[in-house]
C-alpha cells in the first residue's frame, strides 16, 4: 500500500514538470532577433524611402537630360535650317549673277558680232614735220605727224602712253568678239595723219578710235574729253558726223564709270587731218591732262591704263547695242 502511494506521488510530480516546459519562452536571442527584425524593417523602410527620392532625383536629371536634349537638337535643327537658308539665298545670288553676266556677254558677243574696230595710237617716237592738207581738195595744211606731249612731272612722252592703252584696249575688243585693226603697234614707225585714215578706211573697220593725251601747259586743269566733227564739216558726210557723235556720247558716260575721272565733254573739231580723211565714224579720245601732276602720274600707269581702256570697249559696246 505503502509502495503504492510514492508511486502516485512519483508521477504525479513527473506529470507537473512536464506541463512547465510546454509553456512559451523568450531567450535572451529570441529577443535579439525580434529587435532585429524590427532594425531591419525600420531599415528597410528607409531604404525604400532612399529608393524612392534617388528614382525621384533620377526621373528628374533624366528629364533635364532629355530637355538639353531637346534644346540641343533645336538648337542644331534651327542652325541647320539657317544655314540652308543661307546657302539657298547664296545659290541664289550667285545663279542670278551668273545668269546677269552671260546675259551681259552674250550681249557683249551679239554687239561685236563681224564688228571691226580700228584704233589709232597717237603720235610716234618722232615726229614728221611735212605738211600735208587738212581735208580733201584743202589748201589749209599742217604737220604730217607731231611727236606729241610729255608728262610735265613723269617726263613720259604721250606716244608711249597712247601706245600702252592701244594695246590693252586691242586685247579687251578681241576678248569681247571684236576683230581689231592697229594702225601702229610700235614707237619706231613713220604714219602721216592721212596714211592713218586711209589704213582706217581700207581696213574695213566700222569705226576708229584715235587715243591721245593732253598737254594744255595748265597745272590745274584735268579730266578727259572727247574730240568730235560739228555738222559744220565740209570734208564729211552727215552720217559719219552723226555717228561719231553717237560714238562720243556713249564713250564719254562709259569712260566716266571705270576711271572716275573728270568728265569735260565734247569738243567740236573741224581741223583734225586724221578725221577729215576718214570714211568712217571717228573720234579722238583725249585721256587726261599730263600738265597736271595727278593726272600725269596715273596715265603712266598700266592699272589706270586699263581702266581707260575698259571704259572705251565698254562706250564701243553700248554705240553698237543701242
Amino acid at each position: 500500500m505503502k509502495r503504492e502511494l510514492m508511486m502516485g506521488l512519483s508521477l504525479l510530480l513527473s506529470a507537473s514538470m512536464m506541463s512547465g516546459c510546454a509553456g512559451p519562452r523568450k531567450t535572451g536571442h529570441e529577443n535579439e532577433t525580434v529587435k532585429s527584425s524590427e532594425s531591419t524593417s525600420t531599415k528597410k523602410d528607409s531604404n525604400d524611402q532612399k529608393d524612392s527620392t534617388d528614382q525621384s532625383d533620377t526621373q528628374d536629371q533624366k528629364k533635364v537630360t532629355e530637355k538639353k536634349a531637346t534644346q540641343k537638337t533645336n538648337s542644331s535643327q534651327k542652325k541647320n535650317e539657317t544655314k540652308n537658308t543661307t546657302d539657298k539665298k547664296k545659290t541664289t545670288k550667285k545663279a542670278t549673277t551668273s545668269k546677269t553676266t552671260q546675259t551681259n556677254n552674250s550681249s557683249t558677243k551679239a554687239a561685236s558680232q563681224g564688228k571691226t574696230i580700228c584704233i589709232d595710237a597717237g603720235h610716234q617716237r618722232y615726229a614728221n614735220t611735212g605738211l600735208e592738207a587738212i581735208g580733201p581738195g584743202s589748201s589749209t595744211k599742217k604737220m604730217k605727224v607731231t611727236g606729241g606731249t610729255q608728262g610735265s612731272f613723269t617726263k613720259v612722252p604721250e606716244s608711249v602712253v597712247n601706245l600702252a592703252t592701244a594695246k590693252k584696249l586691242k586685247q579687251i575688243l578681241i576678248s569681247r568678239g571684236y576683230k581689231v585693226v592697229m594702225v601702229r603697234e610700235s614707237q619706231d614707225v613713220n604714219i602721216s595723219n592721212i596714211q592713218r585714215a586711209q589704213i582706217a578706211n581700207k581696213s574695213g573697220s566700222d569705226l576708229c578710235i584715235r587715243i591721245h593725251c593732253d598737254g594744255s601747259g595748265v597745272s590745274s586743269v584735268h579730266g578727259y574729253f572727247i574730240l568730235t566733227p560739228s555738222h559744220n564739216n565740209k570734208y564729211l558726210s552727215s552720217s559719219i558726223v552723226d555717228q561719231s557723235l553717237k560714238l562720243t556720247k556713249c564713250l564719254l558716260p562709259a569712260i566716266q564709270k571705270t576711271t572716275g575721272a573728270n568728265n569735260r565733254g565734247i569738243s567740236y573739231r573741224d581741223d583734225l587731218t586724221g578725221t577729215n580723211w576718214s570714211k568712217i565714224p571717228t573720234v579722238l579720245v583725249e585721256m587726261g591732262e599730263m600738265s597736271n601732276k595727278q593726272e600725269d602720274e596715273a596715265l603712266v600707269t598700266s592699272a589706270y591704263q586699263e581702266k581707260m581702256a575698259q571704259g572705251m570697249a565698254n562706250g564701243i559696246d553700248d554705240y553698237f547695242k543701242s
